[in-house]
């Protein structure tokens, strides 16, 4: 097992790059809004996340340190969840910075912190030259799944091939989109370098890693400690079993540890019986596509990481644990009876880059031995090939920036100018009426409560959306739109172009508008 020593400056150069990479379309769209419009701050593929993800800094921003649902009319209790984003509007608040920028910002520095995360972890198991291409691989590796458009173009009607949607699945998207997947990968990669450390040697400095990771994993994705908890019970019991930890350190370890995610799963359990939050939870589904996609979506690492795990099994080489349990219980949990199905693959990218590269370099030498030419034309052709669909979602997302009629990339200044007058001229816990997109973007850019604007945090979100077409839907009663109004608890009522295409509503027709 690898000791870990110093983490080298080309680590650190990679980390700024990677930072800059995952930066560099949003710069690009920053500068090419066309001329009244700004940039939105989000790429059209996570737009309703990103104003999900502003409307809980807006109430950090406001002073609150618990959560309430700004997309919902239903008062429910404010409970102690999604504190990383209410912490970054605290953050927004005490400096003055906009919450677009804050995001950003902190988005920036996670993706940095990830390179070194991971590195740590990939010197747990390989040597410092073999940990390098196994970091770049977990970095920047895509995957075949859009060979499907060709071979089975059917099956992608229904669903896309996953490296240009899955944003959870690959490194390079999660760091991408959202400041928390890229700091749950860093504590996910911190989390099992320690777990691994603790239960190989029993010290107490990597019990103590292991402890503070879980805690930030159990606020920030909660769903993955039953990946992080059941890798630990099973490698932690094999090791007191071989007398690799002493038995009392792994009895201490493992009830320190799971009386404190007991109290925060059992909190989050109790807080969401209340009816309100039991349809977010409800709502919360995430199901996995079929194997098929993720067979070839993570090819061309996950066919010689199973090399990998077939290897160390039949060299009986225990150092290989934890990483072959990691991919192992994904492999499990991705269609296990649960809604969160594909969000366990956060951070897979990294066991499996790194049992794909020590399948990989025990091939090389094979070939090396063989006195077999061209293994390094081998070698570039396979990074190409792994690296592909990676470079087409870069250039996808360059090439998007010149849609300059995309709303949700570019919006126009008239709307921003309609935000800031709800923000100037209306309480914070009013209450508006709009379509599905214009709520994300009330909730999200003024922190008032909305009807209807998101698919998960809009309770009973199904009835809610055929509820809003009704309502600005011209044939539709009067009497009804008064009822619906009184029963929602209704403020203001948004309407523009989004809610014109729900059905021609005339507000000069309900003589309750001011």
């Amino acid at each position: 097992m690898t000791k870990f020593t110093k983490i080298p400056r080309r680590v650190w150069l990679l980390a700024l790059a990677f930072a800059a990479l995952t930066t560099l379309p949003y710069l690009v769209a920053l500068f090419s809004a066309p001329h009244g419009t700004t940039f939105s701050g989000v790429f059209p593929l996570n737009a309703v996340d990103y104003n999900s993800h502003l409307a809980k800094m807006q109430q950090g921003m406001q002073g609150a340190w618990l959560y309430q649902l700004l997309f919902t009319a239903e008062p429910h209790p404010p409970i102690l969840l999604q504190t990383f984003y209410i912490a970054l509007g605290h953050l927004a608040r005490w400096t003055g910075l906009s919450l677009d920028l804050v995001y950003h910002l902190s988005r920036i520095v996670f993706s940095a912190l990830l390179v070194p995360s991971i590195w740590i972890v990939m010197r747990r198991f390989l040597s410092e030259s073999l940990a390098w291409w196994a970091l770049l691989l977990s970095l920047f590796s895509g995957g075949l799944s859009w060979l499907l458009l060709f071979i089975n173009p059917a099956i992608t009607g229904q669903i896309s091939p996953i490296e240009f949607w899955l944003l959870d699945a690959y490194t390079f998207l999660a760091a991408f989109v959202s400041p928390h997947f890229a700091a749950g990968m860093v504590l996910l990669a911190l989390a099992f370098a320690a777990l691994d450390d603790w239960t190989e040697t029993g010290a107490g400095r990597s019990l103590i890693g292991l402890f503070l990771a879980g805690i930030g994993i159990a606020l920030l994705q909660p769903f993955h400690l039953l990946l992080l908890d059941t890798t630990l019970v099973l490698v932690a019991v094999w090791r007191m079993w071989h007398k690799r930890l002493v038995w009392w350190q792994g009895i201490v370890g493992l009830t320190l540890i799971g009386v404190s995610h007991a109290a925060l799963v059992g909190y989050d359990l109790l807080m969401f019986q209340q009816p309100i939050w039991r349809s977010f939870s409800e709502q919360n589904i995430t199901l996995s596509p079929p194997p098929i996609f993720y067979v070839l979506g993570y090819a061309p690492i996950l066919l010689p990481a199973v090399g990998g795990i077939g290897l160390a099994l039949r060299r009986r080489d225990e150092r290989w644990l934890v990483p072959a349990l990691w991919v192992l219980l994904v492999s499990v949990l991705v269609y296990a009876p649960l809604a969160t199905q594909r969000r366990f693959t956060l951070g897979i990218q990294i066991p499996l880059a790194m049992l794909a590269t020590y399948a990989l370099s025990n091939m090389a030498t094979f070939l090396a031995r063989r006195r077999i030419k061209r293994s390094g034309l081998l070698r570039l052709l396979y990074g190409a090939l792994a690296m592909m669909s990676t470079l087409l979602v870069l250039f996808w997302l360059l090439g998007t920036t010149r849609n300059t009629q995309n709303h949700d990339l570019y919006i126009p200044d008239e709307t921003r100018v309609a935000w800031q007058w709800i923000t100037d001229n209306t309480a914070p816990n009013s209450l508006f009426l709009s379509a599905f997109g214009s709520g994300g973007g009330i909730a999200g850019r003024t922190g008032r409560h909305v009807v209807l604007g998101h698919w998960i945090e809009t309770a009973y979100y199904l009835d809610k959306q055929s509820a809003v077409q009704k309502f600005f839907s011209a044939e539709t009663d009067i009497s009804w739109r008064l009822a619906f109004l009184k029963d929602q608890r209704v403020d203001y009522i948004w309407y523009s172009d989004q809610e014109r295409t729900l059905g021609n509503f005339d507000p000069n027709s309900l003589p309750v508008l001011q």
